[in-house]
């Protein structure tokens, strides 16, 4: 039986390093970029540096390592005699967006009390750099204290989660290529949602949806990545009249340039797997363009198709909506607009049930767009996650998560976020959230701050360091079953 005092003990005398760590992994930017792509670095130069920083400091520890042609990294503790168990996180973050009060890569400590030890505020805090440095630091717990495990444990370090997990298809890819010498653990615990056990995904479909416009707009443009509701979009219109422009400003920032007039549309950023927590900015501009009653039919075209597709979180302007009883319902948000040619490109993030019949689906959606006047120009479906949570591994992962926090109230669950638990064999989605965490104190952020892709994204310091406890009794409990 694993002595959990020395566990407590062990986490105290090492939590001021655990903090100084995460803040140190904050301050580098590292937003996944194909676009800047080099040499070993296919990412761009943010996600290399925060990988070859990762791997050093775990090498300072006194682990191997392994770099993974600037995909991924692994860190290795003990010998692969029985097999392995891996903790995958991922480095790269969703770039920092609008409206912070802190510095998105400074990496601090705000809301300390003598009572509390606050929260680190900065991009990735909490997605995804605090669970890298929780696994490091679970790692180094079982080593310090000689956990007596039949397992090697491996830390692997993702760095494309969040545009497209190119990096674990490429880790599948080595895994499976005779003689590269590259392997996958048995199980890997993927701590990148919430407490108790995730042991079901919806499946992804990303959609490009092309519309044509008039000549009247000259830009139309919103969002940065696709799994995330735009909190800022921006048009540009030839032409219109003092009054129809003063209409706008009552809801809109208008101004006039040389050659037309700009309008700039906010909403409220969220996560696409959970758009109803947010306000869509595309969908509020492409309404406010429609009340002008000044567009050409083409562009009035476009704007109602948009204004429909945006009409609702769950996919029924698009007519796709769908659910079922163990993922509950389809959703369907508008991630990017981008304007070319005379052309809007809208890419959408649509989250499956995980019983969808995908071909019934995407010929619903053709159809409903084209008598919209639009048409697919790309789409990539990423297939749902899903196992039977009478699995042993399920069960004690559960049994260590209720032992460590006595929580016995919390059910295991579903969901539509997707992690690297549909591109591994064999992961499983645990944590590092609570359910029944403590409340972030009123005044200390701005609404709509704190969370995983808005603005002053936080962690709490106390929840680190209790999901790192929950991890180390986890991996022996995992450790006696499989």
């Amino acid at each position: 039986m694993l002595d959990m005092e020395r566990v407590d003990k062990w986490i105290d005398e090492h939590k001021q390093q655990i903090v100084d760590e995460l803040c140190a992994w904050i301050r580098i930017r590292s937003v996944s970029d194909e676009t800047e792509a080099q040499p070993g670095q296919p990412f761009g130069p943010g996600c290399a540096q925060m990988l070859e920083y990762a791997l050093a400091s775990a090498r300072e520890k006194g682990f191997k390592t392994e770099n993974h042609d600037g995909y991924a990294g692994s860190v290795y503790m003990g010998e692969q005699t029985a097999g392995e168990i891996g903790i995958v996180a991922h480095l790269d973050v969703v770039p920092e967006g609008n409206d912070w009060v802190h510095d998105p890569f400074k990496g601090e400590v705000i809301g300390a009390s003598d009572t509390f030890p606050g929260y680190i505020v900065g991009r990735g805090s909490s997605d995804n750099k605090g669970m890298g440095v929780m696994g490091l630091y679970a790692m180094m717990c079982a080593r310090d204290l000689e956990l007596p495990l039949k397992h090697r444990l491996r830390l692997l370090l993702g760095t494309s989660e969040e545009t497209g997990m190119s990096d674990m298809k490429h880790m599948t890819d080595l895994a499976a290529k005779e003689g590269s010498g590259v392997t996958l653990p048995d199980v890997t615990l993927v701590p990148d949602a919430g407490f108790p056990v995730c042991y079901g995904q919806k499946g992804r479909m990303v959609v490009e949806i092309l519309l044509e416009c008039g000549d009247d707009l000259l830009a139309f443009e919103g969002g940065s990545v696709p799994n995330a509701v735009p909190d800022r979009a921006l048009a540009v219109l030839r032409d219109l009249d003092d009054m129809t422009i003063e209409e706008l400003r009552l809801d809109q920032e208008v101004e006039r340039i040389n050659h037309g007039v700009v309008i700039r549309s906010q909403g409220k950023a969220a996560h696409a797997a959970a758009p109803e927590n947010g306000i869509n900015a595309i969908g509020v501009l492409a309404r406010a363009l429609l009340e002008t009653g000044r567009l050409t039919p083409e562009t009035r075209r476009a704007m109602r198709a948009i204004k429909k597709l945006l009409s609702d979180n769950y996919g029924e302007g698009a007519g796709i909506a769908c659910e079922d009883e163990q993922s509950g319902k389809l959703t369907f948000a508008c991630g990017m607009a981008r304007f070319n040619a005379g052309r809007i490109t809208l890419t959408m993030d649509c989250r499956y049930p995980v019983t969808t019949d995908i071909n019934d689906m995407r010929a619903r959606l053709c159809v409903n767009l084209a008598g919209m006047g639009a048409v697919i120009k790309h789409i990539d479906i990423s297939p749902a996650f899903y196992m039977e949570e009478s699995d042993p591994r399920i069960q004690a992962l559960t049994q260590a998560y209720r032992e460590i926090t006595g929580d016995t109230e919390s059910k295991n669950y579903t969901m539509g976020g997707g992690t690297y638990s549909k591109d591994l064999p064999c992961a499983i989605t645990f944590g590092g959230g609570f359910p029944n965490d403590d409340p972030v104190p009123d005044g200390l952020l701005p609404e709509g701050h704190g969370g995983a892709h808005s603005p002053d994204e936080i962690a709490s310091i106390k929840s680190l360091l209790k999901t790192l406890k929950v991890y180390v009794y986890a991996i022996s409990k995992l450790d006696d079953v499989i």
